[in-house]
């Protein structure tokens, strides 16, 4: 799980919350500014396949596209019907940065209880296993 743990963006400006201190006691704040925050993934998805049958669909994992690049493209360029010898594609990092602070185990913990129904309703819209987004 990749989430920002810095300072949560608060209406309060002169005392700045870190996230999880505004996650445990802004819930109603959240739940009225971020009604669908908690369904996150598979909201979004349930709103594509109303418009689209699942072969004009394609769902990358960040993680499988990171470490096997060019077969995740491969991929894609199959489902847009492109000829992958048209392309010219190397493999570059960008947007990488380093964490400022480590996340905490609690932290942790209350993020796998927030998203944890999500990731759950994802599995089951787009088959196989995201234990990985738990960990």
């Amino acid at each position: 799980m990749r989430f920002h743990t810095g300072t949560w963006n608060s209406t309060d400006k002169t005392r700045p919350k870190t996230f999880p201190t505004a996650t445990r006691h802004d819930a109603t704040r959240l739940k009225e500014a971020l009604p669908l925050q908690y369904r996150v993934y598979s909201e979004q998805i349930r709103k594509y396949k109303r418009y689209f049958n699942n072969d004009q669909l394609l769902f990358v994992k960040y993680d499988d596209f990171r470490n096997n690049q060019n077969s995740e493209l491969n991929k894609t360029f199959h489902l847009l019907n492109i000829r992958k010898w048209l392309t010219e594609y190397k493999p570059e990092v960008i947007h990488k940065r380093p964490y400022h602070k480590q996340m905490q185990e609690s932290e942790k913990e209350l993020l796998q209880n927030i998203y944890r129904n999500d990731i759950k309703e994802t599995e089951q819209l787009l088959g196989g296993n995201r234990d990985d987004w738990i960990q």
